[in-house]
This record gives structure tokens, sequence and C-alpha cells, in this order.
């Protein structure tokens, strides 16, 4: 089995990158290298540079899935949709890069399934985020692409339900991760670990095919509603 993972340089891409190298080859897609250059020697590893947020309509994107498309060959491969663009806060958001938040945390998913649903596809695991399942303060913008991702997920099952391959979708709370370097005031001390959750999609992702998640919420007390 290949895995392709998107936003595999940091966070929980990273740490999904690392585990499913146990068990098969991994394809990473990412902006930059950043931790992944670490995994570059490793022959199951293979990365392919692409900024998700320049769009994915032009010749680029193109490029990018036929790279995939060549590293995937002739196996069965599951796609793990991971790659994400966070803005806490609507002082903190530019209004003109509501298209980038759009292009990266909706359009890149759509697009890679539109894209990469080939015969071969077994398995999508979709990592949204509990934004999707409940409104976030102060996560206007962030918020709605996670709850658009869900109608796609819960979409994208019935349609699958007649396929060769299954979906699964988690929604993570707060995580552990670099990005949240930029936002000082926010308290991360009981957020989860990236290396946790990726056990847990690494278990999610070994039970029986044509078994369908459609949501399921892992999350930190701090995350926990009322």
């Amino acid at each position: 089995m290949k895995y392709v993972v998107t936003g595999s340089s940091s966070g929980l891409g990273y740490s999904l990158a690392v585990k499913l190298l146990h068990l098969g080859q991994v394809i990473g897609v990412s902006r930059t290298h950043g931790k992944a250059e670490s995994l570059l020697d490793i022959r199951e590893y293979t990365h392919i540079l692409y900024d998700f947020s320049d769009g994915c309509k032009d010749e680029r994107f193109d490029e990018m899935i036929e790279h995939v498309k060549q590293a995937i060959c002739d196996d069965d491969y599951t796609l793990i949709l991971n790659a994400a663009c966070f803005y806490s806060g609507h002082a903190r958001l530019d209004p003109l890069r509501l298209e980038e938040i759009f292009s990266v945390n909706v359009f890149s998913i759509m697009r890679l399934v539109q894209e990469l649903r080939q015969p071969r596809l077994r398995r999508i695991l979709v990592v949204n985020s509990i934004s999707g399942l409940i409104g976030q303060g102060c996560q206007h913008e962030y918020s709605a692409t996670k709850h658009a991702i869900m109608g796609y997920v819960r979409s994208l099952i019935k349609s699958a339900k007649t396929s060769r391959y299954d979906v699964m979708c988690i929604n993570p709370g707060g995580m552990k991760t670099e990005l949240w370097s930029d936002y000082g005031d926010v308290d991360t001390s009981d957020f989860l670990d990236p290396c946790i959750v990726a056990d847990l999609c690494t278990s999610l992702l070994a039970v029986p095919q044509r078994m369908f998640i459609e949501s399921m919420a892992i999350v930190p007390p701090s995350d926990i509603q009322g």
C-alpha cells in the first residue's frame, strides 16, 4: 500500500508520514520540505513540493498531480488529506487572504479527490477539524472552510458506497503544532499530541476496507463545549 499525505512537512502530516513508512511507501506533498527533510534519504519516501495556497487550477497543479500519479504507479493507495491553512481572529486575517484559506482548506481537497480518484484508490482519510462540527469564536473564516469540508465528505461518502474506496473523516481539536508559535495568547497546555493523533489515524487505516467514518471528533478538554 502507498500513502499520499498532504501537509507532510510538519505537525500531524509529518507524524503520519513517519508512522506510515512502517506500513508502506509514502508520497508527501507540501510547500516546503520542513521536518520531512529528515525523510528524504529514505527510499520509501517521496516528497513533492507544491503550495496549495497558489491555487489548484494552473499548470503547476497539473504537474504536481502527474508527479503523484507517477509515484503511485500501479499500486493500491490511500489518500490522506491533511494540508490546512489556519487563521484565528478576524483582526489577524487580511480579507485579501480569504481566497488563500479556501484554496488550501477546501479547493485543494476537492481537486485532489477529483484528480486522484482512480481505480487503485482504496481509502480517503480527510483530516478536518472540530471547527467543522461546531462554531468557534474568532475563527469565522477557518470554521467556514471546515464546515464546507464536512458537507463535501458527507456527499462523497454517498457516492463512494458503490465504489472500491471508502472514506473516513476525523475532526481533531487543538494540536500542539508549530502554527501556534504565532499566537502567544493561546494556551496550548492541554492540546493534542500530533504523534498520538497519528497513532489513532494509523489504527483507523488498518481496519478492513469498505468501512466508512463520517465524522470522528478527537478533542482535548479545552475544546469540549458546555
